[in-house]
C-alpha cells in the first residue's frame, strides 16, 4: 500500500473543485490507493508507481522541486503552455538527479530506476487531480478522460522496451496529454491544433473535389518530395510559385493520391472553389495510438464519435489533419492493397513533408531499429519482410500529411 500517495490523490480528486464541478465519490469507494487511480487513470505498473511515490514525495518537501512542481501544474493546467511547462520540467529532473537521495542507489546500467527515469511520472502524478478536474470542468466524459490519460502506459511500456527500467519519456507529449487538448476518442486521438503546413486546400463547390496548391517558394526535389525530406537534398529540382490573377489563383498541385508536389502549375477559379484550410487556420489533428486494429469500423466510429463530441465542445473544425508513416502510399506495395492500413491511408488527401527520418522504419520493425544495418532487421512479418526487401533495394519510404475534408 501507498498512503502518501493515497492520501495526496485522494484529497485532491474527491471533492468538489473551484469551479464547483464534485467528482465520482463513486470512483473512491473501490479504489483504496493511489495505485489504484494510477492504475485507472494511468495504466501504471506497480514498480513504476512504487518508484514515482517515492520521488514524489521528497519532490513535495523539498522547496525548490516543490516549487517547479506547483510551476508546471499551472503552466499545463492553466496556461496549457506544454514548451514552457517543458523547460521547467528539465531543470527539475536535473535538479533531482543531483539532489534526490535516491539517485545515488541506482547505477546508470542497473535496472533499478533513477530520478531521471521517473521524474515526469512524478510530475504526472501530481498533476493528475487537477487534470482530472479541470477537464470535467470542460465537459469531457469521464470515460474519454481516463481512456485519454491512459495513453501514458503506452509510453511507459516503449521506455521500458528501449531501457529495461520503469519510467517514461516523451515530455511534451505526455504533458499534452494533461491539458485536454488532444483527446483519445475510440481508435483514434484528436487535438486541436493550428495548421502550419505550407499547403491551400481548396474543394471545388460543383463535386467536393479536393486541389491542394503548395505554398510560394517551397524547394522541391524532381521527385516531387520535399528538399531536405529523408534527409536528402538534390542538385535539381523546382521552387514553388502561388499567385492570384483576378478571380484565379495559379500554383503547384499536390498530386493527393501519390503525396508529391507537381511541377507544372495549374489556374484555378476562386469562385468555383472554397478555401477549406491555410497556414494558420484551425484544424483537428489525428493521432494513431500504436494499440487496436485500424479495421474501417473501428476508424468509421471513431470519426463519427469524434464529430459529436468536439462539436458539443465548441472544438469541430472542418479538417483532420495527419502526418505519419501510415499515409505512406508505399504501404500498397509492402501490405494487401485491400488491408486495414491502406484503408486508411486511403483516406486522405496526401501532401509531402519534410521529415529528415521517416518513422516506418522504427513503427515496423521496433525502437532503435535506424541504428540496424538493414541486412540485420528482423523478418518475423510479412510487411516487415517486404519493407526490408525495399529498403535493401534502395528504395524509400517517407512520413507524409494528409487532410480530410467534413462534410
Amino acid at each position: 500500500m501507498l498512503p502518501s500517495a493515497t492520501i495526496f490523490l485522494q484529497r485532491h480528486i474527491v471533492g468538489v473543485d473551484k469551479a464547483g464541478i464534485e467528482m465520482s465519490m463513486t470512483m473512491m469507494c473501490n479504489e483504496q490507493s493511489g495505485y489504484s487511480l494510477c492504475d485507472r487513470y494511468y495504466g501504471m505498473s506497480r514498480a513504476l508507481c512504487d518508484s514515482t511515490n517515492r520521488l514524489l514525495q521528497w519532490m513535495r518537501q523539498d522547496q525548490a522541486a516543490a516549487s517547479m512542481l506547483e510551476r508546471i501544474q499551472n503552466l499545463v493546467i492553466g496556461a496549457r503552455n506544454v514548451s514552457a511547462a517543458s523547460a521547467v520540467f528539465t531543470r527539475l529532473r536535473d535538479y533531482a538527479t543531483v539532489f534526490y537521495p535516491g539517485s545515488a542507489s541506482a547505477a546508470p546500467d542497473d535496472d533499478a530506476s533513477s530520478a531521471a527515469d521517473v521524474s515526469l511520472s512524478a510530475v504526472m502524478m501530481y498533476c493528475l487531480p487537477q487534470a482530472v478536474q479541470s477537464m470535467q470542468a470542460a465537459g469531457i466524459p469521464s470515460e474519454i478522460i481516463e481512456t485519454t490519460l491512459r495513453d501514458f502506459a503506452i509510453w511507459a511500456r516503449v521506455y521500458q522496451d528501449k531501457t529495461g527500467r520503469p519510467g517514461i519519456g516523451e515530455t511534451d507529449w505526455n504533458l499534452l496529454s494533461l491539458t485536454g487538448s488532444i483527446l483519445r476518442i475510440g481508435r483514434l486521438q484528436y487535438e486541436s491544433i493550428t495548421f502550419l503546413e505550407p499547403y491551400y486546400v481548396y474543394r471545388r463547390s460543383s463535386d467536393r473535389r479536393i486541389v491542394i496548391l503548395a505554398a510560394p517558394n517551397l524547394q522541391v526535389r524532381l521527385d516531387g518530395h520535399l528538399q531536405g525530406a529523408n534527409g536528402l537534398r538534390a542538385d535539381t529540382g523546382f521552387v514553388t510559385v502561388l499567385k492570384t490573377e483576378g478571380s484565379s489563383v495559379s500554383g503547384n498541385p499536390v498530386d493527393i493520391t501519390r503525396g508529391i508536389i507537381l511541377a507544372e502549375p495549374i489556374t484555378i477559379a476562386r469562385d468555383d472553389y472554397d478555401l477549406i484550410l491555410a497556414p494558420g487556420t484551425p484544424a483537428t489533428s489525428v493521432h494513431i495510438p500504436e494499440d487496436g486494429s485500424l479495421s474501417p469500423e473501428a476508424v468509421d466510429a471513431s470519426f463519427a464519435e469524434a464529430a459529436q463530441l468536439l462539436a458539443r465542445l465548441g472544438r469541430q473544425t472542418s479538417t483532420l489533419f495527419c502526418e505519419s508513416w501510415l499515409l505512406d502510399p508505399t504501404l500498397e506495395l509492402l501490405s494487401s492493397p485491400e488491408g486495414n492500413l491502406c484503408s486508411f491511408m486511403r483516406r486522405f488527401a496526401k501532401f509531402p513533408v519534410a521529415s529528415v527520418r521517416p518513422m516506418m522504419v522504427e513503427r515496423v520493425f521496433g525502437w532503435g531499429a535506424n541504428n540496424f544495418k538493414t541486412s540485420d532487421l528482423p523478418e518475423r512479418t510479412s510487411l516487415q519482410r517486404n519493407l526490408k526487401q525495399r529498403l535493401m533495394a534502395g528504395g524509400d519510404v517517407y512520413d507524409v500529411g494528409g487532410v480530410i475534408v467534413i462534410p
